[in-house]
């Protein structure tokens, strides 16, 4: 069986293969891809092998048939198994089929699609100018991480001339709204509400006071936290969310929080704010060469101009040595790490940077740990105010938060910047 898996691009596609696929199953999904190249000009692909069975030869020897028919049309293949023999199956693939062809194990489904996004980025360049913020959001529950927030979207709001709202939400046990007739607790009394809206906003009123006519709105809302903040910014045209962060525990990794559904469905960026620091001095932007990851260092470069910081990008070479893209396969006669750095650090030079960063450096290092654990050692080293990297958010298959972004956020001691915006948006 064949069966499509929708995702957020315009030209990579997505397909599950599960049971068994015979020629007659074979047929249209070839005809299905043959109208997509027709009207993309340029595609890759994306197949998930779940509970494959068995493939018909005569299926495998058709779809050989098709790549080797479409040399310029297929810019990637990425296989996404479960199995010893799909592994091997996909290498000794490799020396029939022209397009670029690599097997990615089930838990490894997002580096499958950042090298996928990583076909349609431009070698030179490609790191497309942020726009500038005009309206942020700040969460605000009172808490000092909150505080911490107001105090950062205002001096950050100075850089764009951008507007500062605050919200603050009302929001009564889970209880009281899902088991009425049979409670935890004793529900609290109706004018409960009433009460904790009136409070909040007195406190509201008495921040906009203290802070004078740098906040332009303030407002209370009652229901679901961070479907009301959701709601708000949508509605308001807010581009930059800012919540206090909490390192989470293990109760707080169960439940969720409110910061990681902000970050999870927001459809603007969303910063975590953790540090005291007044100002960025140091900025820190992992890149993969993926499109979402060029778009979150377009933002972090215009942040560095901005704020006079310095701005590293840092590229953290996983899964060595297996897995490496086919355009980085290692010559016998050369050292594996050698030669992937070298590869690396020459990727990050052609990066043309759209603003003018007085101090950018560019650091390779390769991962002894998952690589959202490196990029928080490196941050701690070398005290970085402020992470940079992108949500990598999709439909279907992929909503979620990466692997990567999540782990950052949990773990990091500093402020994380998650760039929401669509990589579509990459020229």
């Amino acid at each position: 069986m064949i069966e499509p898996i929708p995702v957020e691009h315009e030209r990579i596609f997505a397909f599950r293969l599960r049971g068994e696929v015979t020629r007659e199953e074979m047929q249209p999904f070839l005809a299905e891809l043959e109208e997509l190249l027709r009207e993309h000009g340029r595609i890759a692909l994306l197949l998930e092998l779940r509970d494959l069975k068995r493939v018909d030869p005569d299926a495998i020897l058709e779809d050989t048939r098709f790549v080797l028919h479409h040399p310029q049309g297929l810019a990637r293949i990425a296989i996404v198994g479960e199995a010893g023999w799909q592994h091997w199956t996909t290498l000794l693939l490799r020396p029939f089929i022209s397009a670029p062809l690599r097997y990615f194990p089930q838990e490894a489904l997002q580096q499958a699609w950042d090298w996928l996004e990583g076909a349609f980025v431009p070698r030179a360049g490609g790191i497309p100018e942020a726009q500038p913020y005009r309206h942020l959001l700040v969460a605000m529950d009172f808490s000092v991480n909150a505080r911490l927030a107001l105090e950062r979207a205002l001096h950050l709001a100075g850089h764009w001339q951008a507007r500062v709202s605050l919200v603050n939400v009302v929001d009564l046990p889970l209880f009281v709204y899902d088991a009425p007739e049979d409670p935890l607790l004793p529900p609290p009394p109706p004018e409960l509400e009433e009460e904790m809206t009136a409070q909040a906003e007195k406190r509201l009123a008495e921040l906009r006071r203290q802070h004078a006519d740098r906040i332009d709105q303030v407002q209370v809302l009652n229901g679901p936290t961070a479907e009301r903040l959701l709601d708000w910014a949508r509605d308001h045209e807010v581009d930059l969310i800012l919540t206090g962060a909490h390192r989470h525990g293990r109760l707080d990794a169960l439940l969720g929080s409110v910061s990681r559904t902000l970050v999870r469905e927001a459809q603007c960026d969303v910063l975590a704010v953790r540090s005291d620091r007044p100002g960025y001095r140091k900025l820190l932007a992992p890149v993969d060469f993926g499109e979402t990851s060029l778009l979150a260092v377009g933002r972090a470069a215009d942040l560095a101009r901005r704020c006079d910081a310095d701005l590293t990008l840092l590229h953290v070479i996983d899964y060595f040595p297996e897995d490496v893209p086919m355009e980085w396969i290692v010559p016998e006669d050369m050292d594996p790490e050698r030669y992937l750095t070298e590869r690396a650090r020459e990727a990050l030079q052609r990066l043309s940077v759209p603003v003018e960063t007085a101090r950018l450096e560019r650091e390779v290092v390769h991962a002894e740990y998952p690589a959202g654990q490196e990029i928080v050692r490196y941050a701690d080293r070398t005290h970085s105010d402020l992470v940079v990297l992108p949500r990598r958010a999709r439909k279907g298959l992929f909503h979620r938060i990466g692997h990567t972004t999540s782990t950052v956020l949990n773990r990091a001691r500093c402020d994380v910047l998650v760039c929401i915006r669509e990589a579509t948006e990459l020229p």
